[in-house]
């Protein structure tokens, strides 16, 4: 059974996999995936930076001046930002989701140089800033609502399944999924890259804009020297989790180096096509 949903920005498709033997079954599964897809809105709602109630605005609205507050956070945003930090020490601070923000309309982008490092998580759901960041964790906010909806399924007792949010696949189960990557150029060209089971893998690509557009325009920031990152490829990351797939092709984008510890240490595999 597949149902799909637009959260995050995408379309958000759970698959849950095995034989449906009854109407009742398909009426269990149907509610599991209303109780994923509300799991997934949640992550939304707390970690959007277009929504003026979120954890993450809240938290960008934080003057120098007030430095020495803590703002709570719920949990969730809290076990993100933990993670988001953790990248950025571990890629030495390729990945970091607070330096600042590129316009998708104007290809402009405005350099703050801030970072994630200077975020303290000293308090269990408690933050302090140390100096004013510009938060944004689109890059990684996704691949954490799909391992949310992913241990939804599991505690439901689902055996076999996979949740899609435009591009961050994760799946578990004893069967594999064939994986592909799209690519649209002067020429359509489909990429096989191989068969996932139990495991996520996310793609990225640093452009935007339909295919019939000439100009594409960078959507990643360097964070070290402030400049647009322009690229061809796409990059696509395999790893236990999405949450760790989502925010390491940001770092493979910006950095375009396979051979990086990082990925190794988080146990990942790096993959980029043209």
């Amino acid at each position: 059974m597949t149902r799909s949903q637009v959260l995050l920005g995408t379309y958000v498709e759970v698959s849950i996999g095995g034989l449906v033997e009854n109407a009742a079954q398909r009426d269990f599964h149907q509610e599991i995936c209303t109780v994923v897809f509300n799991e997934m809105a949640k992550v939304q709602r707390l970690m959007s930076i277009f929504d003026s109630g979120s954890d993450i605005t809240k938290i960008n609205k934080i003057v120098p001046q007030s430095r020495s507050i803590l703002q709570k956070v719920h949990p969730w945003t809290f076990e993100v930002l933990s993670i988001a930090k953790k990248m950025c020490e571990l890629t030495g601070g390729v990945f970091d989701c607070a330096v600042g923000t590129c316009s998708s309309k104007t290809g402009s982008h405005e350099f703050k140089h801030g970072s994630i490092l200077d975020l303290g998580l000293d308090e269990k759901d408690h933050v302090r800033l140390h100096q004013p960041i510009d938060l944004d964790l689109g890059g990684i906010a996704k691949g954490y609502a799909v391992d949310r909806g992913i241990e939804i399924l599991k505690c439901f007792g689902i055996t076999q399944a996979g949740i899609n949010a435009g591009g961050d696949l994760r799946i578990f189960g004893h069967a594999s999924q064939a994986i592909f990557i799209q690519e649209f150029g002067c020429e359509p060209a489909i990429f096989y890259l191989g068969d996932l089971q139990d495991g996520a893998i996310a793609t990225s690509s640093n452009r935007v804009g339909s295919r019939f557009r000439k100009c594409r325009q960078s959507m990643l920031i360097d964070p070290k020297s402030g400049k647009e990152v322009r690229s061809h490829s796409r990059f696509s990351v395999v790893a236990p989790t999405c949450v760790v797939a989502d925010g390491l092709t940001k770092a493979l984008a910006i950095e375009q180096n396979i051979h990086a510890d990082y990925f190794k240490q988080l146990r990942a595999i790096p993959v980029i096509t043209a």
